[in-house]
């Protein structure tokens, strides 16, 4: 998705009913599977992982909802010279029962993500980052004291820890800290012995399936069968990441999927599930993403075993993410939407062979909406290799249209074909849309991803300057009046665009855009940082400067609109201001809109419609010819853009 989900976490409790976590109000809400909102739906905690890519935030237990709720004071974490490295946010394990307040089982953890509760409820686990290493905590429910012991730790990254719902047994995928885990995360089962009421792993093993094709099958998600027979995971097979089952007894592997389709997300540790097994059927349900557009896949494990047949429900959303399965297989729901339906959690029940729709919460439409479904466009690189993108068009117009390109950040990442709130507003007002997915966006196979491994600031905005030409060749956009859009990682990438290609773009915008990239390394989070160091691939700190803004950005000539937020811990104020004042040193229209209290990121309403305010105005006056300017004003001012973009 290209926003944020209205619903950004959510899972089923034991009493069959969906408690969510949202992404624009705090705290949980509760909801049944079959029927609506319950009548004081919201618990008063708001749980967020707080460990680099998040996720895994709470789970649900009989005993109540455990989860991971930031503290209101900031720690900070210390090199040994002493000095303040980074902020870090202090967490505590919380519990929440119903008709009871809210209960501090653990105090000040440090930042952690994952939380896990072993099947029979004896200890709750989550991972934590200690300097270069990740470990596994575990604190028991069923001893006395309140004490947190560490029984797993690796070098480098720790993610997916799964417990067997019978044996002694564990599943944990790891990798090392410099790698990334496309190219390394390997897949480990271990058995435990019980020591002071906790779990202590031995030595894992790791699980590989025989090798196929050149490309390492490295494992994004895997989870033990409710049977506890079979071990389901998600191996990068060749092109794709393909599902494959593990019999634990037999130790026999069988690959389930073969279609040529994306089954995974980027695997950067987000412990968000990407496909659900259903509890009294040997079945697995996936999501298959295929040139941006998602729908359900499935697949028996042990067919012999249940040899009934199974479908999944169909749906007209062409985005989805984190299905899950309600504890008694009646009930199935996945955070959904499209092109014409914002984000939401949708549920179906399951009624003799047939599903029917249960519920749907989804946010008010914050506009009409009478864009088109998106066209999945191609065109040639500058290289002549085809770059991939999705375009977004007025509805009833024609003729060649002004066009905003959006850049993604990641920088792998994928703009899919889901509720793409940008595309949606500025094509009420006129404007062709472009989200560029270039070389070494995910969802396009191994080979596209990888074509951006060591081209980092040249492949990227390489493919994005093309695609002008191309959509010009065809009609569909006007090449004088273009302008480009984007944030962070696509920050960077707008401003080597209007570096290498200075009469291409008319209007830009850059939002904490990365200027200085040897700096950003050293502020990045260590698993950002072996993603960069990938996609830069073996490069001097020369090499980097020159691929960096801040030295060569005495070539824009480009309009150009600046925002940044004055808490930015990883791209500094100061770096933004001496670009301000070398473009106007050299005459070049640029201004800079610095948010006192926002960092990386927007997290206040007011400067959300500010930021989206500014960003209209920007584009429509540098844009729109004089005759649409003030029509284009007025239905901005009137449809509050700041709900979506």
């Amino acid at each position: 998705m290209t926003e944020k989900s209205f619903v950004r976490e959510y899972l089923w409790t034991p009493e069959q009913q969906l408690a969510f976590l949202t992404a624009r109000d705090q705290g949980v809400r509760y909801m049944d599977g079959s029927s609506s909102l319950t009548e004081d739906p919201r618990i008063p905690i708001d749980f967020h992982a707080e460990l680099d890519q998040g996720g895994g935030s709470f789970v649900a237990a009989k005993s109540g909802i455990y989860g991971l709720a930031p503290q209101a004071l900031t720690l900070y974490s210390w090199n040994k010279d002493g000095t303040r490295f980074r902020p870090v946010r202090a967490q505590e394990l919380v519990l929440w029962q119903t008709g009871y307040d809210r209960k501090t089982v653990l105090a000040r953890i440090p930042p952690s993500l994952g939380l896990q509760i072993d099947p029979r409820e004896r200890w709750l686990s989550w991972i934590s980052e200690h300097g270069h290493e990740e470990e596994l905590e575990i604190f028991s429910r069923l001893r006395q004291d309140r004490e947190v012991r560490s029984v797993l730790r690796v070098p480098g990254f720790l993610r997916n820890v799964r417990w067997h719902p019978d044996k002694a047994l564990m599943l944990y995928i790891s990798w090392p800290l410099h790698d990334v885990p496309w190219e390394s995360a390997t897949l480990y089962l271990a058995e435990y012995d019980m020591q002071d009421l906790r779990p202590v792993p031995r030595p894992g093993r790791a699980l590989k399936p025989p090798q196929v094709g050149d490309v390492p099958m490295s494992c994004s998600e895997a989870a033990f069968s409710p049977c506890g027979r079979f071990v389901i995971a998600l191996l990068r097979t060749g092109e794709w990441y393909q599902f494959w089952s593990y019999e634990i007894a037999r130790q026999h592997w069988q690959q389930l999927s073969h279609a040529q389709a994306e089954h995974a997300k980027p695997p950067r540790g987000a412990e968000q599930p990407q496909f659900a097994l259903h509890p009294h059927r040997p079945l697995v349900l996936g999501i298959a993403t295929e040139k941006g557009g998602s729908h359900f896949v499935h697949y028996h494990y042990a067919a012999d075993d249940y040899p009934q047949k199974w479908k999944a429900p169909r749906t007209r959303d062409s985005w989805l993410d984190q299905p899950r399965f309600s504890p008694d297989g009646r009930h199935l729901s996945v955070i959904s939407a499209s092109s014409q339906s914002l984000p939401g959690l949708r549920s179906w029940q399951y009624d003799v062979d047939t599903w029917y729709e249960a519920n749907r919460v989804r946010l008010k439409q914050p506009y009409r909406t009478q864009s088109q479904s998106p066209l999945r466009v191609q065109w040639p690189s500058l290289d002549g290799q085809t770059v991939h993108g999705l375009l977004y068009q007025p509805k009833d117009v024609s003729g060649p249209l002004p066009l905003i390109i959006a850049v993604h950040g990641g920088p792998v990442d994928q703009v899919s074909a889901g509720w793409p709130a940008k595309a949606k507003f500025f094509t009420q007002l006129g404007f062709a849309f472009l989200y560029v997915n270039y070389r070494g966006s995910w969802g396009y196979g191994s080979s596209y991803q990888r074509a951006l491994a060591g081209r980092w600031g040249l492949s990227d905005a390489e493919d994005v300057a093309s695609a002008v030409k191309s959509l010009a060749d065809q009609g569909f956009i006007d090449p004088t009046r273009v302008g480009i859009w984007g944030g962070a990682a696509g920050g960077l990438t707008v401003l080597n665009i209007l570096i290498r290609f200075p009469r291409l773009i008319r209007a830009a915008v850059a939002v904490y855009p990365y200027l200085d990239l040897p700096d950003i390394l050293q502020r990045c989070a260590p698993l950002k940082r072996a993603e960069f160091h990938w996609a830069l691939g073996d490069c001097t700190r020369d090499e980097m400067l020159a691929r960096s803004p801040i030295l060569r950005a005495g070539r824009i000539r480009t309009p150009l609109a600046l925002f940044h937020g004055a808490q930015d811990k990883l791209v500094p104020l100061e770096q933004m201001q001496q670009l301000q004042n070398l473009l106007e040193k050299q005459g070049t229209a640029v201004q800079l809109k610095v948010y006192e209290h926002e960092g990386h990121g927007w997290k206040h309403e007011t400067t959300r419609y500010d930021y989206a305010r500014r960003v209209t105005d920007f584009f429509v006056k540098s844009l729109m010819e004089s005759g649409s300017r003030s029509i284009a004003l007025q239905y901005s001012q009137r449809e509050q853009p700041y709900q979506s973009i």
